[in-house]
């Protein structure tokens, strides 16, 4: 279990070509305990390069009540990041957003196809002091160009 502090930006995980299995989905779960009430954010942090793409799919946030916290988890709304804000460090362009090819339970997803570059993705939430939160995601490490090539590849999940 997860337990909320106050520090800035709790990481719930973090996720790199050298601790995931390329070409697998990939699903984490954590627990969250709050220590206030109020809102939190839920973000995804992406850095890709030209051997690996990001994909991110089926994120829910559920309370101690089983209700779904978050809009468009599964990124089934539209072919926009409907009910998330996002952006990146440089000019990705289309190179982040919904993917029409590769999602874990249907057609669509989030994608970073960003090389060399960072994209976010987050969506924030009301939460209530005490009460229990259940987080959950899948994660796609797209190993695209098994050639040459280096750079950083990170996942980092945070809340905050």
């Amino acid at each position: 279990m997860f337990l909320a502090t106050t520090t800035p930006n709790p990481l719930l995980g973090s996720f790199s070509s050298t601790n995931s299995i390329a070409n697998v989905w990939t699903q984490n779960n954590y627990s969250y305990i709050a220590v206030t009430s109020g809102t939190l954010t839920l973000n995804f942090t992406l850095t890709s390069n030209s051997k690996f793409d990001w994909y991110i799919d089926d994120v829910s946030v559920y309370n101690s009540t089983s209700t779904e916290l978050l809009t468009n988890g599964d990124f089934q709304s539209s072919t926009t990041l409907v009910g998330w804000t996002s952006g990146n460090s440089g000019s990705c362009g289309s190179n982040t957003g919904i993917s029409t090819s590769n999602g874990h339970m249907s057609t669509q997803s989030y994608v970073d196809q960003c090389s060399g570059q960072t994209a976010w993705i987050q969506q924030s939430f009301s939460v209530t002091n005490g009460d229990l939160y259940s987080i959950s995601f899948w994660y796609f490490l797209d190993h695209v160009n098994p050639g040459l090539g280096s750079g950083v590849v990170q996942l980092d999940v945070t809340i905050s």
